[in-house]
């Protein structure tokens, strides 16, 4: 029964029948999120295997990171500025920033940035601050953000006010995550 010419009158046989349905209209594979017209079932046997294709996504590997940091003003200091180094081998992405500032009453920002460093650019990053409720002493800023910053290099974070009289307490938070250089 297992003979070349069986085989080959098996195979002649099957083409014989399959080639009918396969000319007919709808015996084709319908576009994504179209309604099939008909239901095909696929055998899939270790004689007979159907070609599978598999796509492999990579997933790159991250760190999450956050940091916080609270700074007294000197009277009359105009700001203060925090910085942050990025560990060699690892690119920063900051995702979250914060910062409260509590300054005298009359007094404001000036400005609150974000200094990066991402291939070889250097970029400033400015953060809107608002006014509290009360006597509008405590200011405070949050943004959603996708900030780069390039494997050993320094954050620097600047909060300048005016007028700079009297002293003031700032804090600065910042989350995000690490990953390998080159990702």
């Amino acid at each position: 029964m297992k003979t070349p010419r069986n085989r080959l009158l098996l195979a002649g046989t099957v083409t014989a029948v399959l080639i009918p349905f396969a000319t007919m209209p709808g015996a084709h594979a319908q576009p994504p999120g179209s309604a099939p017209e008909r239901e095909v079932t696929v055998i899939n046997t270790a004689s007979n295997p159907v070609p599978v294709s598999v796509s492999v996504v990579a997933v790159i590997p991250h760190e999450p990171f956050q940091w916080s940091d609270s700074k007294q003003l000197d009277n009359d200091a105009t700001g203060t500025s925090f910085n942050l180094n990025v560990p060699a081998g690892k690119r920063l992405v900051i995702e979250m920033l914060t910062i409260c500032a509590d300054l005298p009453a009359g007094q404001g920002p000036y400005a609150f940035h974000v200094d990066t460093i991402l291939g070889s650019v250097h970029a400033n990053h400015f953060i809107p601050m608002f006014a509290g409720v009360g006597d509008g002493a405590a200011w405070t800023g949050g943004q959603l953000v996708k900030i780069y910053a390039d494997p050993s290099t320094q954050i620097s974070m600047t909060f300048l006010r005016r007028p700079a009289k009297f002293g003031g307490t700032v804090q600065v938070s910042l989350s995000g995550y690490f990953e390998a250089k080159g990702q």
